[in-house]
């Protein structure tokens, strides 16, 4: 992902993420417990105009199994993260699920196949990283995928938005949605990098995962702090 605003860097050292404790497990990577079973893993890149940009992922826990949605933004701090939830939370690690193909989502996936992990992603992303020479998700799907011991995490596809790809990780038994780089925080007056974005389209895709999803309590965009159905219906404000 690109940035070019000076105003994003402005509105991050102005909005902290918040929730629960914070566990910092470097200078570039922490996990912010918001439920029993999930954390917000948050790590930082230093990007043209915004210093220390940080980028938001999920780790879902169940049954001592971590699923990690988007990874961070480099192998390297996939590779902690990975570690630590194996060593210090004694976690095994069944599955990442990149939500686009941007580096903020996917920087990592190298790592994540070299540690023997699968990864799961919209057919449209795999088709992408093909045609760009990045590592490819493994397992691809075309409208929706339940994956998890006991199909807990929803995958789904509605729409084009933030980039052609992106989709979205609902959890049901948490109420809890993914809507990663699609959604903006309510801190945000922008709609960031549109680089890759589909303007048209965007907006609506919006209004289908809120059809589609009117239960849930929890949302988390793709960078700054989480909120409720009301991150959605902030984003829809900021198109022209």
């Amino acid at each position: 992902m690109k940035i070019n605003l000076i105003f994003i860097f402005l509105m991050i050292t102005i909005l902290p993420i918040f929730g629960g404790p914070i566990l910092r497990i470097s200078d570039n990577l922490e996990l912010n417990k918001i439920s029993d079973h999930c954390y917000i893993h948050i790590s930082y890149q230093d990007l043209k105009n915004a210093p220390h940009f940080p980028a938001n992922g999920l780790v879902y826990i169940i049954k001592n199994k971590a699923f990690i949605v988007d990874t961070p933004w480099t192998n390297k701090l996939t590779e902690l993260l990975i570690n630590y939830l194996q060593d210090s939370l004694h976690m095994s690690v069944e599955g990442v699920i990149p939500t686009h193909w941007h580096a903020d989502c996917m920087g990592g996936l190298e790592a994540v196949h070299k540690m023997g992990i699968k990864s799961y992603a919209y057919q449209l992303t795999a088709e992408i990283c093909k045609e760009k020479s990045l590592p490819v998700p493994q397992i691809t799907f075309n409208d929706s995928l339940l994956i998890g011991p006991e199909n807990e995490l929803l995958l789904k596809y509605l729409g084009p938005g933030h980039t052609e790809d992106n989709m979205v990780v609902y959890i049901p038994s948490e109420k809890i949605l993914f809507a990663g780089c699609m959604a903006k925080a309510l801190g945000w007056n922008s709609l960031g990098f549109t680089g890759d974005a589909n303007i048209p389209e965007w907006p609506k895709t919006l209004r289908k995962v809120l059809i589609a999803f009117p239960d849930a309590k929890i949302v988390i965009p793709g960078h700054g702090n989480y909120g409720g159905l009301d991150i959605l219906e902030h984003t829809l404000t900021l198109f022209p």
